[in-house]
């Protein structure tokens, strides 16, 4: 079991190497510009419509008599922090 996890991990940190040193054969220059751009137009939008989301909540937290964190466990709101997620700049 371990030989095998080490060997996948080699891999991976192989796959991952290719792929952040832009050596990836079968995209050209203009694929990868165009990935890119597309990436940062959604994380724009995502930062956007958080942006608009929290806007709201702030609004009813104004009334709320608990806590954020309360408003969010009553109506299941998980937040990027409360799930991992983490962006990365480019």
């Amino acid at each position: 079991m371990n030989f095998q996890l080490t060997k996948e991990n080699a891999e991976l940190k192989e796959k991952y190497s290719a792929l952040a040193s832009n050596n990836i054969p079968c995209l050209s220059k203009e694929e990868r510009e165009a990935i890119r751009s597309r990436r940062r137009l959604l994380i724009t939008e995502w930062r956007r419509r958080k942006g608009i989301c929290m806007s709201g909540v702030n609004a009813i937290l104004e009334g709320w008599p608990e806590t954020k964190k309360a408003l969010f466990e009553k109506i299941g709101i998980e937040t990027d922090e409360d799930v991992g997620v983490e962006l990365l700049n480019d």
